[in-house]
């Protein structure tokens, strides 16, 4: 709808729904969620169902909310945050590290806008993983030419600018030892790895056998993603049929480079989860 917006879920990836019911000439709004945090009614001047002046009450799963006044243009913005088990007026819209309309993953959302590729100038922590991130770039770049027509646009981790990281996603790869980005930021995502082990929340991998691969919100600018070690995840197979080009890895996964990489996978993908509501690393999970 185009007055209304889900700005939140409880728990992505499983069934959410927002039924709403207008009734201006009882000034209330009726609505019912299920699997919903955030929501928001938004009408443009000239609008608003209600009137100028009037204060509506929001009847939220069948308890009352009573909201601000429509402005004198006859427009009408407000946002509801779920409370326990009710809700609240919000002051504004989702913010930070949460997910969100346009900040919700999994990897394949950061190409849904402007990215750059951003390749490293540094030595790798481990020669294994940094020729294999070096041919998992490349197959990224020529494929995007490939099946999307465009070039991608590639710079060297140096030359990434403050308006770059304003503007774009930055598709980052290699590791905090060979890219610069990665050095500023290593220490606030939520992957960890050195030269020994990759830790990812409760699980540890060997760093000479395997690689992550992740999406989160970029610390240095949290309206935009930052992707590690990762292009969009179908590959050639998918390319039989349009209806199999769809995200095949979600916010996170864990790849065993020594597996021959295939038209199918980067790799034996060992583990792979979503993050939870607040971009957080989910212990228990499906």
């Amino acid at each position: 709808m185009r007055w209304l917006t889900l700005e939140g879920m409880s728990k992505h990836w499983e069934r959410s729904k927002i039924s709403a019911s207008l009734k201006p000439e009882a000034n209330t709004a009726s609505i019912t969620t299920s699997n919903t945090s955030r929501f928001a009614v938004n009408f443009g001047p000239g609008q608003s169902p209600f009137r100028i002046g009037d204060v509506p009450t929001f009847v939220i799963d069948g308890k009352s909310v009573k909201t601000h006044s429509v402005s004198t243009e006859g427009s009408f913005l407000a946002h509801f945050v779920k409370e326990g088990a009710g809700w609240k007026l919000a002051a504004e819209g989702p913010a930070g590290t949460v997910k969100r309309p346009g900040l919700q993953g999994p990897i394949d959302d950061a190409f849904m806008d402007s990215f750059i590729m951003v390749t490293p100038t540094g030595t790798p922590i481990n020669a294994k993983a940094g020729e294999w991130t070096a041919k998992e770039m490349d197959h990224a770049i020529t494929h995007w030419r490939r099946q999307f027509r465009g070039e991608a646009v590639v710079k060297a981790d140096t030359d990434i600018s403050d308006e770059d990281i304003a503007k774009s996603n930055l598709i980052l790869w290699g590791d905090a030892q060979s890219n610069k980005i990665l050095a500023r930021i290593q220490d606030r995502l939520p992957v960890m790895w050195n030269a020994s082990n990759i830790k990812v929340g409760d699980k540890t991998f060997s760093s000479d056998k395997h690689v992550p691969v992740f999406i989160y919100p970029n610390p240095l600018n949290p309206n935009r993603y930052v992707v590690v070690n990762s292009g969009f995840t179908y590959r050639e197979y998918d390319y039989l049929n349009n209806a199999r080009q769809v995200a095949r890895i979600p916010d996170w996964a864990v790849i065993d480079m020594t597996t021959p990489v295939t038209s199918r996978w980067p790799g034996n993908v060992v583990d792979a989860a979503f993050f939870g509501e607040n971009w957080e690393y989910l212990k228990e999970r499906k």
